[in-house]
């Protein structure tokens, strides 16, 4: 797959996890599961699941959360997620003019004490890196994959399999739509490559305010699209 479809794949999956699903979303999802999904199952769903802890059914859709979870006896237990949980992605969002606030998004979870680290910013984000990244210089390359290895990888290697056991066609075809993301960039960026740095709160490579995150190209100073 090349660099601009796995970008517009990135940003497709990115507008699953942070605004409730619409016609063209369900679409996307009936062709990964080859099921028929009703939108307003699909709908109540999306909010049972990722946006209201008291339904039951709730997967916190932070990075800091989902990586500190665990599985005991066949339940899945998550740590409360903290507004400052996603501090370490600042740095990145900075120097890219990101500001997920702005960025379209669904009402009931707009505000200003939401965690930088919803995977629907993680994704929206990453699709800019890799979207920037394409055909220019390794080390550009390496950034994303590093972007990769820090902010990514740590919870989609089992967020996929958790979805696919939920009781929602809808969050089913979800997670059969990021097992198959998953793959695609796994095959494009060679992180294996990448050293995995010690967990921190930290910006990436003690980064200035001015700098780009551990010294990517001048390509990747570029505003966002905030649609």
């Amino acid at each position: 797959m090349r660099d601009h479809e796995l970008a517009a794949d990135t940003a497709a999956l990115a507008r699953f996890f942070p605004r409730s699903t619409r016609r063209g979303s369900r679409r996307k999802l009936e062709e990964a599961t080859g099921t028929p999904l009703d939108l307003a199952h699909a709908r109540q769903d999306y909010y049972d699941y990722f946006c209201i802890p008291q339904s039951g059914c709730f997967i916190p859709p932070y990075a800091h959360v989902l990586t500190r979870s665990q599985e005991i006896e066949d339940f899945w237990h998550f740590p409360a997620p903290r507004y400052d949980g996603g501090d370490a992605l600042l740095p990145w969002y900075d120097v890219a003019g990101f500001d997920p606030i702005k960025a379209a998004f669904d009402p009931l979870l707009k505000g200003t004490n939401q965690p930088l680290d919803h995977i629907g910013f993680i994704l929206a984000f990453l699709a800019n890196l890799i979207d920037v990244a394409n055909g220019t210089s390794d080390r550009d390359r390496s950034i994303v994959a590093e972007f990769l290895v820090e902010h990514v990888l740590p919870w989609t290697r089992f967020l996929p399999s958790l979805l696919l056991k939920a009781d929602s066609p809808y969050v089913v075809g979800l997670g059969s739509a990021l097992r198959d993301w998953t793959d695609a960039v796994l095959a494009a960026y060679p992180v294996g490559t990448v050293q995995l740095p010690a967990p921190t709160s930290e910006a990436p490579c003690n980064a200035e305010a001015d700098e780009l995150p551990c010294g990517a190209s001048a390509g990747f100073a570029h505003v966002l699209p905030q649609g």
